[in-house]
């Protein structure tokens, strides 16, 4: 059993006027976890100078993060949540759409994988 599941996911050849816009990328999130029914406790945003976004979205179930780079078309996001019922990549499609991102690639990590209870202990 693992504690949670996180996503690592790239998006490439996005759009760069996606990737620099801040209301976009704050709104997809945002979007994204409403799509997994969490609960959204805060949400952050930086517009860095000249270019490129970061988000996070603070959610009950743990947390999703972007980093945007527009001169590479290139975004970077982590989806993690310790709920045994939301699946996290059935946002994914949804937020390349939203980047217009024409290659993505997802790895899926388990974290915090517990070993299994030794017979007669902690039973």
């Amino acid at each position: 059993m693992a504690l949670g599941r996180h996503l690592l996911i790239e998006y490439h050849d996005c759009s760069w006027g996606a990737l620099d816009n801040e209301e976009l990328i704050r709104g997809t999130l945002v979007e994204a976890a409403e799509r997994l029914h969490s609960t959204i406790l805060s949400v952050g945003t930086h517009k860095f100078e000249p270019i490129g976004v970061t988000a996070v979205v603070m959610i009950a179930e743990s947390h999703l993060t972007i980093h945007t780079w527009p001169e590479h078309g290139y975004a970077a996001v982590d989806i993690f949540t310790c709920s045994q019922t939301m699946s996290p990549s059935d946002v994914v499609g949804f937020i390349g759409a939203r980047l217009c991102s024409r290659r993505i690639d997802c790895q899926e990590v388990m974290r915090g994988i517990l070993p299994p209870v030794a017979a007669g202990i902690g039973a």
